[in-house]
């Protein structure tokens, strides 16, 4: 991609997602952070790259923590892919057909799973081992609901008004959310360790290389903050 088409869709990749705000910003936000769930699912969050569907399936036994002196490898954790369109038959093998003659189907999850390395030397990885070493082999590391995950991530620097009503505490979301620090994971990999189109896919376990590309495409200097990002 190239000329007017390529800044295009630079400004739009930093509309959405930012870009990566850097280890030093990420930092000073687990600083801010004083309630201790809220903490350690930022971590994880952003340790694993994981969707927030998918960080509660993480066991202790998955984490290796000393599958060697740099690297902490992730094992055969759960990747809950888009919903996939699944055409449906009839008993007898064939394709099952409305009014109009059009394939009958449904949407519905499709589960996979990636096993992927997170470096030491980053600066949150001693975190994530601290909270990990807390657990006994067969313990759910993060044991919260979607609604549980997101809710924590959407309080991080912001202030809930009192007398807010308990369901409307979303309009009163700070500048994070669960994909946000996925983004912010798959920037920084480009940056700092340069991964390519191959990697980010297999990291991520993507199915396909769309998110790979849209990312893969903003080089990386582009991956820092020119400017104050609006998150809302």
């Amino acid at each position: 991609m190239v000329g007017k088409n390529k800044r295009t869709i630079e400004r739009t990749f930093k509309k959405e997602y930012g870009g990566f705000c850097g280890w030093k910003h990420l930092q000073e936000t687990t600083d801010r952070i004083k309630n201790k769930d809220s903490l350690n699912i930022y971590v994880g969050l952003l340790q694993t790259g994981a969707r927030a569907m998918e960080l509660p399936s993480i066991t202790r036994r998955q984490v290796d923590l000393e599958y060697s002196d740099s690297i902490i490898m992730i094992n055969s954790m759960m990747v809950e892919k888009q919903r996939e369109r699944i055409n449906l038959f009839n008993d007898d093998g064939s394709p099952m057909l409305d009014g109009r003659g059009k394939r009958v189907y449904q949407m519905a999850s499709v589960e996979s799973e990636r096993s992927f390395p997170i470096r030491k030397d980053n600066p949150l990885a001693a975190n994530f081992e601290e909270y990990v070493e807390t657990f006994d082999d067969r313990d759910i590391l993060y044991p919260f609901t979607y609604n549980q995950i997101y809710y924590r991530i959407g309080l991080i620097d912001t202030d809930l008004p009192r007398g807010y009503y308990k369901n409307g505490w979303s309009k009163h979301k700070g500048p994070w959310w669960p994909h946000r620090i996925r983004a912010e994971r798959a920037c920084q990999l480009i940056r700092d360790y340069k991964y390519d189109l191959f990697r980010l896919k297999k990291w991520f376990g993507w199915s396909t290389s769309y998110m790979p590309e849209l990312y893969g495409s903003i080089v990386p200097q582009d991956l820092i903050y020119e400017n104050e990002v609006s998150w809302r």
